[in-house]
């Protein structure tokens, strides 16, 4: 279920970003009404991003699962999970299926951040740098950050910063289940 971005040419990478964003919509929909079914909620009284989020967690928890990674594959996952900080790594991984369900729920996060905070938009992560670990995923971009200008005792300055909605999730989906 993992991608090999690092293989990517710029061209697969734009392609695959285009087929991304053109169905982060549906399966951030199927996800979140999943979780409405499962549960026996109108779809009316969840109001807020906070409730629908919470809301697919708890249906995520339901049905996810973890493996052992197998032997032959303990090297590539460790540098996978490494660059989580999950202490999952060489132990378990997310089944298939869960991974899946990670990516729904990721694009879910897309969803509501794109409806809550205007500036947003989708970029090829990180292109020219493959050392990067986000290099060629599909990337959120336009989050303004203002921190203190070290420079200028006193002052602020502002920043843009990106995110994988996807990675994050997969990161919560490790996290909730290391323990489970």
């Amino acid at each position: 279920c993992r991608y090999n971005y690092d293989n990517w040419t710029k061209k697969q990478a734009k392609e695959y970003l285009d087929w991304f964003v053109s169905h982060f919509d549906e399966q951030a929909d199927y996800v979140l009404n999943k979780s409405y079914e499962e549960f026996g909620i109108n779809p009316n009284t969840i109001k807020t991003s906070d409730e629908k989020l919470l809301l697919v967690w708890r249906w995520f928890l339901k049905y996810a699962r973890k493996e052992p990674v197998p032997e032959e594959e303990k090297d590539e996952m460790w540098y996978y999970y490494k660059s989580i900080g999950s202490m999952m790594a060489n132990e378990y991984q997310l089944s298939p299926v869960t991974l899946i369900f990670a990516r729904d729920i990721g694009m879910l996060m897309a969803k509501l951040w794109l409806e809550d905070v205007k500036n947003l938009r989708w970029e090829v992560g990180y292109p020219t740098a493959k050392k990067n670990y986000f290099h060629n995923h599909p990337m959120l971009s336009g989050f303004i950050f203002t921190v203190e200008d070290y420079d200028n005792p006193g002052s602020t300055k502002q920043y843009e910063n990106r995110c994988d909605p996807v990675h994050i999730a997969e990161t919560q989906g490790v996290r909730i289940l290391r323990n489970a």
